[in-house]
């Protein structure tokens, strides 16, 4: 393998490795913003139910 491949080998795997971090990111905020949300509704059940 020349070292030109070599390059554009590594690039890839660094653009496929910042990717994954950006979609545990975006998964990360979406579980966050589920758990808001699950919080919220219970409250406003548990006010309703007293």
């Amino acid at each position: 393998m020349d070292l030109e491949a070599k390059m554009e080998k590594a690039e890839t795997a660094e653009e496929a490795k910042k990717a994954g971090v950006e979609t545990r990111d975006i998964s990360t905020s979406a579980l966050n913003v589920a758990q808001n949300n699950y919080v919220v509704a219970q409250t406003i059940m548990e006010t309703l139910v007293s």
